[in-house]
């Protein structure tokens, strides 16, 4: 009896200590602790090596698992990657799987300063790689808050909304979509990049899509549909358009986009 009371208040003393211990650490900075955990490979369970000289990142799988549906299936005991705890990742950059296990270790991504698309390109690409689904979400909404605030460069948000585009799947459209819109306002873009796209096939599908979605509202902001074909100024008992802001009621205003086309009383081209 004594053993058992011996060993009943071992553990009585055990879960003391440990809740004493979580409730000194309920107010702990974790992702501070995950930085610390990053940058020390003292307990590291697995091996990542990037890009083509192959750098070592010493990292813990409970981390790389509880982040990535890649690293999940990759550290499964089956899994050659699983049993030697070694994970070749070739085609990522070193400098943008830094970038993706700073985040997955409690660290913020922000962009490059000074400001440049390939990093951005690479570490977006690297995570839809690794399946990272929010640091894809994070880095697109990092970049509608950059470019709403004014920072936009020859071309930038066009090229990036493109590399996003590739790496994306239609759910995602409605997230993509205010990029395109303020690459249209923002940016010229060539009608042969247009041609481009449209004979790139299904990688570039959703971005012309985009583009074309974009342009469409651009014009409909200025005159709606029956305006563009018509040329006559609007009436608001008449208009049937949902939204339509009566801009081009003022007969001055309304600018032909069709020259040099007969109109039927219909409305139809002849």
């Amino acid at each position: 009896m004594e053993s058992d009371k011996a060993q009943g208040n071992l553990e009585l003393s055990v879960k003391t200590n440990s809740s004493s211990e979580l409730d000194a650490d309920k107010d702990r900075d974790q992702p501070v602790t995950l930085l610390r955990m990053y940058h020390n490979p003292k307990f590291s369970d697995i091996k990542v090596f990037a890009g083509e000289d192959q750098r070592c990142f010493d990292l813990h799988r409970v981390v790389l698992v509880a982040h990535s549906k890649y690293f999940a299936i990759a550290c499964k005991a089956h899994f050659e990657e699983g049993i030697k705890r070694e994970v070749s990742l070739p085609e990522i950059p070193p400098k943008a799987f830094e970038a993706v296990a700073l985040w997955m270790y409690g660290g913020d991504y922000t962009y490059p300063q000074p400001f440049k698309v390939q990093p951005i390109q690479e570490v977006f690409m690297a995570a839809d790689y690794l399946q990272i689904l929010p640091l894809k979400n994070h880095i697109i909404n990092r970049a509608k808050k950059y470019f709403q605030d004014g920072h936009v460069g020859d071309y930038d948000i066009y090229n990036l909304l493109e590399t996003f585009c590739k790496h994306s799947g239609i759910s995602d459209w409605g997230k993509l979509r205010p990029l395109a819109e303020l690459a249209v306002h923002n940016c010229y873009i060539p009608a042969r990049n247009i041609l481009r796209l449209s004979k790139a096939g299904s990688d570039s599908s959703m971005m012309l899509g985009l583009i074309i979605e974009a342009y469409q509202n651009e014009y409909s902001t200025v005159l709606c549909s029956p305006c563009q074909i018509r040329h006559k100024p609007a009436d608001k008992a008449s208009c049937s358009r949902s939204g339509c802001k009566m801009v081009c009621a003022d007969r001055d205003y309304v600018k032909p986009i069709i020259d040099q086309v007969e109109i039927s009383d219909g409305g139809a081209i002849v």
